[in-house]
């Protein structure tokens, strides 16, 4: 049996973080807007990760939607990763985007939409924008994947901590320490999970790619960058509990973009 060099990989290989100090001093003075500093990270790195914090913050998304054509026809971003539903729908995912026609098109869309996992909704509109980019001719694809465990990591949490469910936490009392066992035992084995379809999906096909997912994914405590990508933080003051989880648990990120409302 041929070995897959996925087998064989240092995760964190894909891309070898390249971040210029000009493009830290320039973003640090203001001198840069969002679009023009993944562009520039786009220059050095194959990979770009544009985390959301929390799910419910579209910003990531709508940066997204609105820089896949130029960030495809620029910097040859040909794959968008996204958290959106588990990796075994991806034929679906396939389908839906290469269907011409638009009622078949619009019944895969809908069974995509029952599978999209609790709070990734927003990121649907990737998949339209994807759909509408190739019928122009524009060379981008989709690749989906969300927990490596699915959702029985809420039943391992509940083992180690026999406490309230976390989003009865984060609705009413925050337990920081609930939180952080939840990233621990969801986040790692996830990302994990997430780069192996990544290096799966890199092996077969060339071009960069934007890595969208929960800003906690991005770079974890303990386990460094994802994919050794870059990390650009859409956050919002609006979201005071999700800033606060994010810096107890000693998630970093690169960049931050902080949205004024």
């Amino acid at each position: 049996m041929q070995i897959s060099q996925v087998d064989t990989l240092n995760i964190n290989s894909l891309n070898r973080k390249v971040i210029p100090e000009q493009i830290k001093q320039q973003w640090k003075e203001r001198q840069l807007t969002p679009e023009k500093l993944v562009q520039e990270l786009f220059k050095s790195n194959k990979l770009v990760f544009l985390g959301e914090v929390p799910h419910a913050n579209e910003d990531a998304v709508d940066f997204t939607v609105n820089n896949m054509e130029i960030l495809s026809k620029q910097r040859g971003v040909k794959t968008i990763y996204v958290e959106l539903i588990d990796t075994r729908h991806q034929p679906t995912v396939d389908l839906y985007l290469n269907e011409k026609n638009e009622k078949k098109a619009n019944e895969l869309f809908e069974k995509i939409k029952k599978e999209a996992n609790y709070g990734m909704g927003s990121k649907l509109a990737v998949l339209k924008k994807a759909r509408e980019l190739r019928k122009q001719g524009v060379d981008i694809n989709v690749i989906t994947f969300y927990s490596a465990s699915g959702e029985l990591y809420f039943d391992d949490v509940k083992k180690v901590y026999p406490g309230p469910w976390y989003s009865e936490a984060y609705k009413n009392e925050i337990d920081f320490e609930l939180m952080e066992i939840v990233g621990r035992t969801r986040v790692i084995p996830s990302n994990n999970h997430w780069e192996r379809v990544i290096a799966k999906n890199m092996e077969k096909n060339e071009g960069k790619g934007i890595i969208l997912g929960g800003g906690g994914h991005g770079l974890f405590p303990g386990y460094g960058n994802i994919a050794g990508a870059p990390v650009v933080l859409f956050s919002s003051p609006k979201y005071k509990d999700a800033n606060r989880i994010i810096k107890y648990v000693g998630i970093t990120s690169d960049f931050e973009v902080r949205s004024k409302d």
